[in-house]
Order: structure tokens, then C-alpha cells, then sequence
């Protein structure tokens, strides 16, 4: 089995490449990555002296590259994208460019070259707002900003190629995943820079937006459980039940720091379209044996110690979180 991880550089994609050498010694897996800011060579270093590993330093949207990569390939695992929802508010482009046309691309590519089967992230973002309904895998796609946008527009592109060219396309619609080694634009990442550097936690308006809490380890499962047993052409939400407000999580932070929370935060001008909360239906997925079993106060203290070892990126990129 040859397996191409698109994005393996970030946050998700350099956890499943860890997920896939540590659990199948027997695969071969190629890193594909344009190391943009939201990459770090030392998530994948430790693999690159494995000849089962090859890094790639290349763009999603460069098609001329698929020729030296894709022969031979069997899986596919498009975690490359753009992510950040307040950077798509001033540069939407972009967010097409890698999330749109990227994707259209690499499934143009992988049609010519016969690949076996793609997974492709999208987010549960697609769905919209909602207050109390659970959106299923059917539900209709109703993206409230730039990025989200940008990921439904790719979801459309995917069933259009399902469909016009019979490619086996997995969709995965994750919550919001957590764990070491994402950007320092993500909350828990945030949380733990300003409590470093003695500055108080911004919380955009009053904190009250909910967001269920993924950790990185139980999507691998899931993204495995998916690749094996999740038929042709599925669609799946992955999510759990471990719900957060975002002052919640300001709060579990500041207790792994031994702060206190109400001295180390400070409420900050909402951003455009801060959608109230995300809730998907867990049932599809239940029923392959999948289900989370990390919540965020399991991991509250690695994490925190974590990242406050790591010197971060003080003007990196996008990052504008100050």
C-alpha cells in the first residue's frame, strides 16, 4: 500500500502520517506539502530518515507535479487547506486557490492516474449555524463565511466527480480537532502563547459560542475505521459529544497554567459571522464502532506543557492573533 498525504507538514496531516508508519510498518507514505506558514518541518523530521517516507515539497495546485508522484499510489488523504476563518475574511482568494482549485486539481490528477480511493477533508463548517438540530451527512450545505465557503464549494466539485467520472471519494466532515502541534492562530495554541508571554487571552465577544472539541488522535482512528470499512463514495460526519464554549476552553488552559481565569482574559470585538454553534449527527459513523473517547481536560496539562515549549512564531505568515 502507497499512501499520498496531502498538507502532511500541518497539524492533521503530520499526525496521520505519524498514525499510518507507527500502526503499518508495511505502507509506504508520501508526504505532499508547499510547507506554507501554517506547516513545521520538525512535525515530520523524525520520519525522514524512514526509506518508507518521501517528502515532497510541493503545491496541491501544481498539477505538473502529479506525474512524479501519483503512479503507484493506492490512497489518497487531502488534509491541505487553508483554515483559518478570520485570515479568509481579508485574503478569500486564497482560501479558493488551495481549497477550490487545489482540490479540483488533485482530483483531476488522481482520475488520470487511476487512484483507488481518496479521502477528502472538509470541515462541519458546511453546514452552518445551527442552535439545537443535528445536521446528518444529507443535510444541505449552508457555509456563513469565506473559508467554510471554500470547503463546500470543493464538496460540490467532489460529488461532481463522483458522479461524471465514478472516482471513490470519501468525505470527512470533522468538529473542531485539537491536540500538539497546530498553528498558533488555533484557540488552545493562543490560549497557552499569552498566558506565556503574561498577556490576557482575547475572546471574541462574550465567549459563548460552542464548539465540540475532536482530539487528533480519535480522528486518526476514525479516518482508518473510514478507509477500511466506510464503503464507496461515503460521506461521514466525525465529531463527538465534548462540547465547549470558547470561554470554557480559556478556562481549562488557565487552570493547566495554575492562573486564574478571571485575571487573564479580555473579551475583544466579535468577528463577522461568529457562528453560534456546529452540531452533526454521530449515528453514520457509530454504527463502524467509531467513537471519541478523549475529552480536552484529559489532555489540558500535555498540552499546555506542550506548547509553552515551543517558541512560537511571533510574526509568521497570517498570524495576527494580537
Amino acid at each position: 500500500m502507497k499512501i499520498l498525504i496531502t498538507g502532511g507538514a500541518g497539524f492533521i496531516g503530520s499526525h496521520l502520517v505519524d498514525y499510518f508508519v507507527d500502526n503499518y510498518p508495511q505502507y509506504e507514505v508520501i508526504v505532499l506539502d508547499n510547507m506554507s506558514y501554517a506547516a513545521n518541518f520538525d512535525n515530520i523530521k523524525h520520519h525522514l530518515e524512514n526509506k518508507r517516507i518521501n517528502f515532497i515539497l510541493g503545491d496541491v495546485a501544481n498539477y505538473s507535479l502529479y506525474s512524479k508522484i501519483l503512479p503507484g499510489v493506492n490512497l489518497v488523504i487531502h488534509t491541505a487547506a487553508e483554515s483559518h476563518v478570520d485570515n479568509s475574511f481579508f485574503d478569500p482568494w486564497r482560501f479558493v486557490k488551495t481549497n477550490v482549485e487545489g482540490t479540483q486539481l488533485l482530483l483531476q490528477a488522481c482520475k488520470e492516474f487511476g487512484i483507488d480511493k481518496i479521502i477528502h477533508f472538509s470541515t462541519d463548517e458546511v453546514y452552518g449555524d445551527t442552535e439545537n438540530i443535528a445536521f446528518t451527512e444529507e443535510s444541505a450545505l449552508n457555509p456563513t463565511n469565506p473559508y467554510s465557503a471554500s470547503k463546500a464549494a470543493a464538496d460540490m466539485i467532489i460529488a461532481s466527480y463522483r458522479k461524471s467520472f465514478n472516482l471513490d471519494i470519501s468525505v470527512v466532515r470533522p468538529n473542531n480537532v485539537f491536540g500538539t502541534r497546530q498553528h498558533w492562530e488555533k484557540l488552545i495554541p493562543t490560549c497557552v502563547l499569552h498566558l506565556k508571554q503574561d498577556k490576557k487571552i482575547p475572546i471574541h465577544g462574550n465567549g459563548s459560542n460552542k464548539r465540540s472539541y475532536l482530539y487528533i488522535e480519535d480522528l486518526c482512528k476514525a479516518i482508518d475505521i473510514i478507509r477500511t470499512s466506510g464503503g464507496v463514495n461515503s460521506t461521514f460526519n466525525i465529531g463527538c459529544n465534548f462540547e465547549y464554549k470558547v470561554t470554557d476552553v480559556a478556562k481549562i488552559m488557565c487552570e493547566a497554567a495554575k492562573v486564574d481565569y478571571a485575571d487573564n482574559i479580555e473579551f475583544v470585538k466579535d468577528r463577522a459571522y461568529n457562528d453560534t454553534r456546529y452540531l452533526i449527527s454521530l449515528a453514520k459513523l457509530a454504527k463502524l464502532g467509531w467513537r471519541a473517547e478523549t475529552k480536552l481536560e484529559h489532555c489540558q496539562h500535555l498540552l499546555f506543557d506542550w506548547y509553552y515549549k515551543q517558541r512560537a512564531p511571533f510574526a509568521h505568515g497570517w498570524f495576527k492573533n494580537d
